[in-house]
């Protein structure tokens, strides 16, 4: 699931580098076009091919009889949060191979592994739980955090 939300958010992330390199919003602007109209066409766009994947997680939850219920509400949220994170973070690299690869990297990296290892600081390490508690708390602003965050308490929070 990470890798396959990684691959739809890294390809928002690659198309805004690339219409910011070539001017396209500008052109379009200098047509006539208002900014409001071209950023909601973007995000509902961006929307729908989020909501593809999103729709084909939650069935595959249903389909293997997984009890994921803190889950579904960050998983179908993560349009609201990734999308402005995303539009936010293609602002850091001029190279859309490089927004790319590094949008998918850091969204696989937070969703699969550092889930990981901040629950397990905060559940099975007593030296580490208040960083652990600390680190949750700061990377709850990451909105694919929330999505491992919530799964590894689906299957291990009492």
């Amino acid at each position: 699931m990470s890798i396959a939300f990684a691959i739809v958010i890294s390809g928002v992330a690659r198309y805004l580098v690339v219409e910011r390199n070539s001017g396209l919003k500008h052109l379009q602007v200098i047509s006539g076009m208002q900014l409001k109209a071209y950023w909601m066409g973007c995000f509902i766009f961006d929307f729908t091919k989020m909501n593809i994947t999103i729709v084909t997680a939650l069935i595959l939850f249903i389909a293997f009889s997984l009890d994921m219920n803190a889950a579904m509400v960050p998983i179908v949220l993560l349009p609201f949060g990734v999308l402005p994170f995303t539009y936010f973070t293609t602002f850091v690299v001029n190279v859309e191979s490089i927004a790319s690869s590094l949008t998918m990297f850091l969204h696989i990296a937070i969703l699969g592994i550092v889930a990981a290892v901040v629950f397990t600081f905060r559940i099975a390490i007593p030296d580490y739980m208040d960083t652990g508690d600390t680190l949750h708390e700061w990377l709850k602003l990451i909105p694919t955090y929330n999505i491992g965050a919530a799964l590894y308490c689906d299957q291990s929070c009492q």
